[in-house]
């Protein structure tokens, strides 16, 4: 009678199943929820509480320190299974000191636990040492039922997304207790099976390292063409202009866009040998994106700076919105393949080139679409060039605003770009091509490590090992 329905029936003792707070709304008892129950309870079961000590991080007032090795992670730092430190804070000592319940260590789990809840990381060396805020849990396990890599795939998995939005509470944003995070069940595989899982995601883990590298790789020759490999900036924060070299030359009174450095950079940028162009010469059209707040499961992506990774369009990240209400926007706002985007406010300097399957997509107000038409410039060399310090310095300097900086297209417009040899571009071009083909790699293995969990606890452990050995 309920067959195609989201409805279900069920006996009064199965509404007691991992149900301390005894909900009795219609959205706990949700068919997939309640299935996931039954499967994941053929495993032998334990809290993860008892598995791993469990704490959120530091509450309150946390000191900048720039000259500190000591990251400060937050949610968005959660996200792509393995913990990154992009744009996060580097925080003074003292704070690490008074909190070391929350600081990390290699193999801890992250998870965030406020706004976009459920997101599962794992840390490692490369982002410590380093602290979270309160909208982040620290798992660190302390039990050899499972490990840290098996963890980090439940909690990833269908199984474990849907057993955290269940248990979500709050009204205007969802959060998730502490309390419940540690009466989460989690289900105990065999050490045969976990063995298998974690070496997945430790290959994984590898081509993402190879692809850092060739990113890095592509960076230094850019540095090094550019005559800029041991370009050392000054510290000096004082420096005498005119009026007419200053704000009758620019409009700004702010003394950051005066610093020394600046002019050193651009000093250098002038005389580079092969000549130099600007963003207003080589783009074609630069047009801003469009506003929308309201997203649904399907319908045309939309793009946010937050989906802009490693000069590439991350599709896990990406919202769609309803194609009724993109249409005007699309008119205004296509996108074409070698499109180069630039984040205009918030984190400022983050770019990616826009890739043939993004061509009917819509971009964010946060973002600047630049249509390259100088045959001499390699839309992705221009994209890490804006991202690397020469473009990431004259953007910093052409920034206004207090809170979120942002950059117009005026100031953009005069951002100095040089003009390497074709065969130096190409060479950029093909390490970050590389790259991401390694990062490709790294997520396809993650969905299989993924997907044989959910296989495991859907049928069995040997389900889930042939489905590796298929595709892996």
């Amino acid at each position: 009678m309920l067959e195609g329905l989201e409805a279900s029936e069920i006996n009064f003792s199965q509404t007691t199943l991992e149900n301390q707070v005894f909900r009795i709304d219609s959205q706990y008892f949700r068919k997939q929820y309640l299935l996931d129950d039954l499967n994941i309870h053929k495993f032998p079961i334990e809290r993860l509480g008892n598995l791993a000590f469990i704490t959120d991080g530091q509450h309150g007032y946390h000191e900048v320190d720039e000259a500190s090795p000591i990251r400060h992670l937050t949610a968005k730092n959660t996200s792509g299974w393995f913990a990154n430190d992009t744009g996060a804070d580097r925080i003074a000592s003292w704070v690490n000191e008074n909190n070391q319940r929350s600081s990390l260590q290699k193999d801890d789990l992250i998870l965030s636990t406020r706004g976009t809840v459920g997101c599962c990381a794992i840390v490692d060396v490369d982002v410590l040492p380093a602290n979270i805020d309160q909208d982040v849990a620290r798992i660190k396990l302390g039990n050899p039922l499972i490990s840290p890599s098996t963890l980090l795939a439940f909690l990833n998995s269908s199984v474990g997304q849907d057993w955290m939005e269940r248990n979500q509470t709050g009204m205007v944003q969802q959060g998730l207790a502490l309390w419940r995070v540690r009466e989460m069940p989690i289900p105990i595989f065999t050490t045969n099976y976990q063995g298998v899982i974690d070496r997945v995601i430790s290959i994984s883990k590898q081509k993402i390292s190879e692809s850092k590298a060739k990113y890095t790789q592509a960076e230094s020759l850019l540095l090094n063409t550019l005559g800029l490999a041991d370009f050392s900036p000054s510290t000096e924060a004082v420096n005498i202009k005119s009026f007419k070299d200053s704000f009758a030359a620019t409009g700004r009174l702010d003394a950051e866009a005066y610093q020394p450095k600046y002019d050193q950079l651009r000093d250098v940028l002038e005389c580079y040998s092969r000549g130099v162009t600007t963003i207003a010469e080589l783009a074609g059209q630069i047009t801003n994106g469009a506003e929308v707040r309201v997203y649904q499961e399907e319908g045309v992506a939309y793009l946010r700076v937050g989906d802009l990774k490693n000069l590439t369009i991350d599709a896990s990240s990406v919202v769609r919105i309803d194609p009724a209400n993109a249409e005007k926007g699309l008119e205004k706002i296509g996108l074409q393949a070698g499109d180069v985007l630039v984040s205009r406010s918030g984190s400022l300097a983050v770019t990616a080139v826009v890739e043939p399957e993004w061509a009917d997509a819509l971009i964010s107000s946060h973002l600047i679409r630049l249509r390259v038409t100088d045959t001499r410039i390699d839309p992705y060399y221009l994209a890490l060039f804006l991202g690397a310090m020469p473009g990431k310095m004259q953007i910093q300097q052409l920034s206004n605003g207090g809170v979120q900086p942002e950059i117009n297209q005026p100031a953009l417009k005069s951002i100095l770009v040089p003009i390497p040899t074709q065969s130096a571009q190409q060479e950029i071009r093909r390490l970050i091509l590389s790259a991401r083909k390694l990062r490709d790699s790294s997520y396809e293995l993650l969905d299989v490590a993924k997907r044989a969990v959910e296989i495991a606890i859907e049928q069995d452990e040997n389900a889930g090992m042939a489905y590796i050995e298929a595709n892996s």
